[in-house]
């Protein structure tokens, strides 16, 4: 043992007894030495842990199927007071009469980290010195027993040969305990220091300081160079005792050279058995040559994608341990957005089909060879069709069992060169190519080609088909460009040709010619050819200026329909502002006492009457959400028709009673129709249709509903005797927020949103709505829908 090492020592017991208790606190577990007699098993020592005496034989029988002669050392499960804790049994190598083995139990995880298997190992060398008499005979308890009963002489010979192999064992530790690398310290339950190893006073400079017995702020008096690392350290032992569990820290420390030393330092709290503290283990190793080196890989790392990213290459890794790769360099200017492939089998998928199997091929041959680069063109086929034409060569690192580890490479975009090449190829063909090649070649280029000298005439011209041409080629080749095109065409002609010749560029203009009755748009190219002369390319783009036109009609329609949404901002602010204040009106009058039953009838009629209206409103706009949004669906089920038109007659009676129209509905002879649909939604828009009908239609007018069978259809119908609808509405009646007579100064109400979900639902259920009417002639709205 260590001499004055009082962390270890406890007055009046052996120092394997303090042993075990610090392996009990670090581990916190229960700890003992059990002994192997001939016919039982019993504690040799039992850590004193509250356990009861029937636990400690319960565990005493959990463990001796256990108790084997080796030095493998196994976990294994135990289950005592109903709880599964894991427990260890190490045998010692004690010369004893009965074998000694350590016995361990913890009721958390198997302990694990390299410090607490390295406790355990200290202690069973500590208990195996302690226990150990060098002589085959005799135990510590039978030499004892020997001791008590021989002469004086001896007793005294075996005490001196005892207390000289203790020296001589606390010498070894001693040498051990000051030679490590690593700093070691204990301090007591009150943070003082009570032994310090000679790493940590070197490096706190405490040689010649009496250390034993002070705390940090003792400490700070010393050596008030370290008194922030002192009072961090401080800290850190509270964070210990707070945990009361082993922490890591990381602790900084300035040597006067400068140099800033980093250790990893493990503190571990140990507590007496009523919980008080015992004391602080706390070891601590230099890891400034690890962190040097991880910060020196990080930047080296850093270096490597920066001068990845600025190159034209691309490096991979290839890792054969879970096949992913590691893309190093700007992947984004090959692939674009299209995300990087994360294995082999992505790859190989983004290769063009075409060089798909040579490039496997490549990859499979560099597998069977030993550190041979590999060097291939492929192309890559990105989802919108577009190739990439792409340099690969790389490496892999195999095992001497030819087992592949891992792959390098780079990857290097070389379209541009092939498309340089494809150029290059292509102009000399050109240049090689005679001049009949060459007409050939502008043969299928639909544009007209003129080449004008500097002064402005024509000295040669190209042309797919002569038709297109407003004059025959004789007319105008040699010839000025005033003596052929119009005055004004002309002038311009001339002003783009001396821009093109002075600027070197392109200058860009459009004309217009008027053939018959057609107006020709034309788009001119002036271009610097050489030299005093230009080439003109002109291009037919009337179609072009129409589709502008058709645009600029789309863009009036949507105009048009953010003037419609204006509209019907302000009319569902007025359709609801209405139903609103008559329910408020005269919810206010029925306040008043002296209200007579009839006039509380009528305003009560009133309020429903605008709660309906404000109802039916919320449900045209709820619908038209879910129209809008694809969430509604159908909900088929049985359908009699004939029951319908009967409930649509007493539903709509009364409002068209009142307006003294005459409400008819026809159905076919075969009264009893059954249909498979959807009943909400084929009421409302019946609902929609005969509303509109009865709003529309004046008084002592008539309205006629129904359905007619055909073939696998059936085709319903509202007719009306109303104000009609000039026909050059009809398609946009079924538009939403449109309403065809909110110009005509009469308020007829409603959101223009009716006849846009009857077109809706009626299209959801597979049918087609369609009208036919006429003003001052009624309206007849049909649809179909599948039987």
């Amino acid at each position: 043992m260590i001499k004055n090492q009082q962390f270890f020592n406890s007055p009046g017991e052996p120092d394997w007894k303090s042993s075990l208790d610090v392996l009990s606190n670090v581990l916190s577990a229960h700890v003992g030495l059990v002994e192997k007699m001939e016919d039982r098993i019993d504690w040799f020592y039992k850590h004193k842990n509250g356990s009861s005496t029937g636990e400690d034989h319960q565990i005493l029988k959990e463990i001796e199927p256990h108790l084997k002669l080796s030095n493998k050392q196994e976990w294994f499960k135990i289950k005592s007071s109903s709880i599964v804790s894991h427990c260890l049994v190490s045998p010692l190598k004690v010369i004893n009469r009965n074998p000694i083995f350590l016995c361990i139990q913890t009721s958390g995880f198997v302990p694990h980290e390299s410090y607490k298997q390295t406790l355990i190992r200290q202690t069973i060398k500590i208990i195996e010195n302690d226990l150990y008499l060098n002589n085959e005979d005799f135990s510590q308890k039978s030499i004892s027993s020997y001791c008590k009963s021989n002469e004086p002489i001896n007793d005294y010979n075996s005490r001196v040969g005892i207390q000289k192999a203790l020296e001589e064992r606390n010498a070894q530790l001693l040498t051990l305990f000051n030679s490590t690398p690593d700093f070691i310290c204990f301090k007591d339950g009150e943070g003082r220091w009570m032994e310090a190893n000679q790493s940590l006073i070197s490096l706190f400079g405490l040689e010649g300081y009496d250390y034993r017995g002070k705390n940090y702020l003792d400490l700070s008096l010393l050596i008030p160079n370290r008194s922030k690392e002192l009072k961090f350290c401080h800290e850190t032992d509270n964070l210990a005792w707070k945990s009361r569990r082993p922490i890591n820290v990381e602790e900084h420390f300035l040597q006067s050279d400068g140099v800033r030393k980093v250790f990893d330092v493990i503190k571990a709290p140990l507590f007496n058995v009523d919980g008080s503290r015992k004391g602080l283990v706390i070891l601590g190793r230099d890891i400034t040559g690890r962190k040097l080196a991880e910060q020196e890989n990080l930047e080296n790392e850093m270096r490597f994608k920066l001068v990845a990213m600025h190159t034209n290459d691309v490096i991979f890794e290839w890792n054969n341990s879970n096949n992913s790769f590691i893309w190093n360099g700007n992947i984004d200017s090959i692939l674009g957005s299209i995300k990087s492939p994360t294995s082999l089998r992505s790859l190989f998928r983004m290769i063009h089909p075409d060089d798909r199997s040579r490039m496997i091929e490549t990859w499979r041959l560099q597998s069977d060879q030993l550190n041979k680069i590999w060097k291939n063109e492929f192309r890559l086929l990105l989802p919108d069709d577009n190739i990439i034409y792409l340099l690969g060569s790389g490496i892999v690192e195999k095992r001497e069992n030819g087992e592949q580890i891992r792959a390098y490479g780079t990857i290097t975009n070389i379209t541009r060169e092939k498309e340089l090449v494809h150029t290059l190829r292509e102009a000399l063909n050109v240049a090689e190519s005679n001049h009949a090649k060459l007409r050939g070649l502008l043969a299928i280029i639909p544009d007209i080609i003129f080449v004008f000298n500097g002064d402005g005439y024509f000295i040669d011209y190209h042309v797919h088909d002569e038709m297109s041409l407003l004059v025959s080629p004789a007319s105008f080749m040699d010839k000025h460009v005033s003596e052929v095109l119009p005055p004004e065409l002309a002038t311009l002609t001339i002003e783009n040709i001396n821009k093109a010749i002075t600027g070197k560029g392109v200058e860009t203009y459009n004309y217009t010619i008027r053939e018959e009755e057609t107006e020709m748009v034309y788009e001119s190219r002036m271009i610097y050819f050489q030299e005093n002369e230009t080439i003109c390319i002109v291009r037919d783009v009337t179609h072009q200026k129409q589709i502008e036109k058709e645009l600029l009609l789309a863009k009036e329609k949507a105009e048009e329909s953010d003037r419609l949404k204006s509209a019907f901002l302000a009319n569902m602010s007025h359709e609801i502002r209405t139903p609103m204040n008559g329910i408020m009106g005269f919810a206010e009058l029925l306040k008043q006492r002296e209200v007579s039953e009839d006039k509380r009838e009528s305003y009560l009629d009133i309020i429903i009457r605008s709660g309906l209206q404000l109802l039916g409103l919320i449900n045209d706009v709820l619908e038209i959400s879910r129209i809008e949004t694809g969430s509604a669906v159908l909900n088929r089920e049985h359908i009699d028709l004939a029951e319908l038109m009967s409930s649509l007659t007493a539903f709509f009676e009364v409002p068209a009673n009142d307006k003294n129209i005459i409400l008819k509905a026809t159905i076919p002879p075969k009264k009893e129709v059954i249909i498979n649909g959807d009943l909400p939604k084929l009421t409302q828009v019946f609902n929609n249709l005969i509303a509109n009908a009865i709003k529309f239609t004046p008084e002592n007018g008539t309205i006629e509903f129904g359905y007619h069978l055909n073939e696998n259809k059936v085709e319903f119908f509202v007719e009306d005797s109303g104000i009609g609808i000039d026909p050059k509405h009809h398609q946009s009646i079924f538009n939403r927020f449109n309403q065809v007579y909110e110009k005509s100064g009469k308020d007829y109400g409603g959101a223009g949103l009716g006849l846009s979900i009857c077109k809706s639902l009626v299209e959801l259920m597979g049918g087609e709505i369609r009208v036919a009417s006429f003003p001052k002639k009624g309206s007849r709205f049909t649809f179909e829908i599948p039987l």
